[in-house]
């Protein structure tokens, strides 16, 4: 038996009761023996379950990963999460695009990602995208063009 299998056995087993620290700390212990994304997923959603999002970008983004990459959803949280912690509005555009790109619906489930639709437009008239606020908690912000 390889030497981290006890270690996962274990956080999946808390995973499975929700018991989001116990599996984050499990998970964290053994993340870099396992070859990517190993348990990036995991450690993603228990850190979105305990409500941490700083430090989750590095582990959503290998969640999101070909072939991985068909969920839009994550690609939403992934675009606001740049857009708080990296102050990184052409990265939050492009991961948003991908988002909408896989459900379009997306535009009329979460109101903020509208401006991407006027994204061209805002620049071609010589306007910038300013970050206004992001809420991570509610997914709500606001970029305006000024």
């Amino acid at each position: 038996m390889e030497p981290w299998r006890p270690t996962l056995d274990e956080a999946l087993a808390f995973f499975k009761q929700e018991r989001w620290p116990e599996a984050l700390d499990k998970f964290l212990l053994i993340r870099n023996k396992l070859a990517p994304p190993g348990v990036d997923t995991h450690i993603f959603l228990c850190m979105k379950n305990l409500g941490r999002w700083e430090g989750m970008i590095p582990y959503l983004e290998t969640t999101v990963a070909p072939p991985n990459d068909r969920n839009p959803e994550l690609w939403r949280i992934l675009g606001l999460l740049y857009l708080n912690f990296e102050r990184d509005v052409e990265k939050a555009f492009g991961a948003w695009r991908k988002a909408l790109a896989l459900d379009p619906s997306l535009g009329s489930k979460y109101q903020g990602l509208q401006v991407v639709f006027m994204e061209d437009s805002m620049r071609a008239a010589g306007m910038k995208p300013e970050i206004d606020f992001v809420d991570l908690a509610t997914g709500n912000f606001s970029i305006g063009f000024r």
